[in-house]
């Protein structure tokens, strides 16, 4: 038996085609009579009929379907702030009805699919796309290295950036510097660091637990010695 939360998750990935008003109506009663799986198939339905037909669409879409004109309209406007290139096939119509309708409307295509790739690795509910809390995932940060050369190479440097109008991407490619990048960063993404970084980050966790329980032990027994010392004085 296929699963009800797949089913509702199922999502078309393509654009209808355009057949004629009578073609329409038979469309929408068909997607009329299906579930929540057939509301991205109706609003991109009522999208293209509006190009075609303008209000009609709407109008026409009411007698058949005997949903509300309101209704309808934030169906269409839901397949429109999520076009198919954005859509998640494995997030429910509802988070991306709210993302059309929330904060984040307004927000690029490229935007909208980083937040609903992030909204089902980190298993949000639909309402959390409503709020404005978000903030797009980091990436990427920067690492500054200093490095103390001859003044001769600093000053080379600067002319190669300032006056010759390169820029010191450019510069670093021409020493090769970029290539070390690249090379650091595969080393970084091997099996074998990663292993060795999750190791560390072990042993870290491991020691700082401990240091932790040492510290709560002190407290404890600077504690006894306190609680000690007044019940001497008492008596």
């Amino acid at each position: 038996m296929p699963n009800k939360q797949t089913e509702d998750h199922r999502m078309q990935p393509c654009e209808p085609e355009w057949r004629g008003r009578d073609v329409y109506e038979i469309q929408l009663k068909a997607l009329e009579l299906r579930d929540e799986s057939a509301r991205f198939e109706l609003g991109d339905l009522l999208v293209m009929a509006e190009s075609h037909l303008h209000d009609d669409a709407y109008e026409i879409a009411q007698r058949v379907t005997h949903w509300s004109r309101k209704h309808l309209i934030d169906i269409a406007s839901t397949a429109r702030r999520c076009p198919p290139t954005v859509r998640n096939p494995n997030l429910t119509y509802s988070h991306h009805r709210n993302l059309a309708n929330g904060p984040y409307k307004d927000k690029s295509d490229d935007e909208k699919r980083e937040l609903l790739a992030q909204a089902l690795e980190e298993g949000w509910p639909a309402n959390e796309l409503l709020k404005s809390s978000y903030t797009p995932a980091v990436t990427e940060k920067t690492i500054t290295v200093s490095l103390r050369v001859p003044l001769r190479v600093y000053e080379t440097f600067d002319d190669l950036t300032a006056v010759n109008g390169n820029t010191i991407q450019q510069v670093m490619q021409e020493f090769g510097l970029l290539a070390t990048l690249q090379k650091l960063t595969a080393w970084c993404d091997s099996a074998d660091t990663q292993r060795m970084r999750s190791v560390l980050k072990s042993e870290k966790r491991a020691k700082e637990k401990a240091q932790r329980s040492k510290r709560g032990k002190r407290l404890v027994a600077a504690e006894i010695g306190i609680h000690s010392e007044a019940w001497k004085e008492k008596h």
